[in-house]
């Protein structure tokens, strides 16, 4: 057998493996059909309704099939009447897909997505068709809470920074609770490891011995390097000050 067949059969075989592994991986997350539309490209927005009120969604993905499309952002209804934003800012050519879209928190039950596009001036008969997916969610059992840190509120500021000061552990959770005297939050500001953030609106009268919900962040990267929570001034008595502690889960 000579040397170019010999490597025109490994070509062929790497190839296959990439493949079959490209596959198991889609296949490994669970992704399933939850509708799709037809681009017209006479507006910059479409929206695939669920019609459906039953499962819970981790994560979402667009693909895109006949023709390309440019995504701008997408937002995510939930079906307990909240709404999640997110900016995707990716053309897809057909036969692609975006990023695997995580979302926030356990309101995964959805109503419909919306998503924002760059009008194009597509045949009628190659207008791109946008399917939606979605990938199912299974709560993991909950762990402990960790302390990661706390701080003294001092009233002079309307928000305060716990710095984590380590960047091993990872938290798919975190929660702010309060003692000494109560705090009304407004949003909190979670900045990761590497470099990037999220936030999260709270709007939350916490009283001296409570706690905020669990909030749910975003994505895998959850080494949290500080979260800074931003609330409304008080007069607080200096010997009676909230002392407000985060913790991690």
């Amino acid at each position: 057998m000579s040397t170019s067949r010999i490597t025109r059969i490994i070509l062929a075989f790497l190839f296959l493996m990439s493949v079959s592994n490209a596959a198991f991986a889609q296949g490994a997350r669970r992704w399933v059909v939850l509708g799709q539309t037809t681009v017209d490209g006479q507006r910059d927005r479409d929206t695939i309704a669920l019609g459906r009120a039953e499962g819970t969604f981790r994560s979402i993905q667009l693909r895109v099939t006949g023709a390309p499309v440019e995504f701008y952002r997408v937002v995510v209804r939930f079906g307990n009447g909240a709404n999640e934003e997110v900016e995707v800012r990716e053309r897809i050519p057909a036969g692609g897909q975006t990023r695997a879209i995580d979302l926030r928190g356990a309101d995964r039950v959805i109503n419909s997505v919306e998503f924002f596009y760059g009008k194009g001036s597509w045949r009628p008969s190659a207008r791109p068709r946008v399917t939606l997916y979605g990938e199912k969610f299974i709560a993991p059992r909950p762990g402990p809470w960790v302390l990661l840190g706390q701080t003294t509120v001092d009233g002079q500021r309307d928000r305060d920074t716990i710095a984590i000061g380590r960047s091993e552990g990872r938290f798919r959770s975190i929660q702010l609770r309060v003692a000494g005297a109560p705090v009304e939050f407004q949003r909190v500001v979670v900045r990761y490891a590497n470099g990037t953030s999220e936030e999260v609106e709270v709007r939350d009268y916490i009283q001296a011995g409570g706690q905020t919900r669990a909030i749910d962040l975003r994505g895998n990267d959850r080494v949290i390097s500080s979260v800074e929570f931003l609330y409304s001034k008080a007069r607080w008595r200096r010997g009676a000050r909230p002392r407000v502690s985060l913790y991690g889960r």
